[in-house]
């Protein structure tokens, strides 16, 4: 499936896009750090960003830290790529970092951020407002 002109990709890992998956205009594949593979029937909608890290964040006041640093977010970040699962919804300005698997039947929401070596279980809905995403989602 050739993606839109204004679908951005960048990156040498292998993307492997099912033909039933719909990639809205303005998103964002990267495969700089890892192969991505999103499987049947997915949904990514415009300016979400698969497969890169998130923006660094603002220096902290106390000397030596950084705000919004998550314990082992960043380690590792190029060992795997990204997965999407079956039927998988991924909304307008989310942001899956490398590493992260989303379960079948997932969606996750308007500007949410997803961190390095987060897997999310199957039809969960998390995200809307920036909530983030560490660690395993399993409920």
């Amino acid at each position: 499936m050739p993606l839109h002109p204004l679908t951005t990709h960048t990156g040498s890992h292998p993307l492997h896009l099912d033909p039933t998956t719909y990639i809205h205009l303005r998103a964002h594949l990267s495969t700089t750090l890892g192969p991505l593979t999103i499987k049947a029937h997915c949904i990514v909608n415009e300016k979400a960003v698969i497969g890169s890290p998130f923006p660094p964040p603002l220096p902290s006041p106390n000397k030596g830290e950084r705000n919004g640093d998550k314990e082992g977010e960043g380690e590792d970040a190029g060992s795997k790529g990204v997965v999407l699962e079956n039927h998988t919804t991924i909304a307008t300005n989310a942001i899956l970092s490398p590493g992260v698997t989303i379960g079948e039947g997932c969606v996750i929401g308007v500007g949410a951020r997803v961190g390095t070596g987060a897997v999310v279980g199957k039809y969960r809905r998390r995200g809307g407002d920036d909530t983030g995403v560490y660690g395993r989602v399993w409920e």
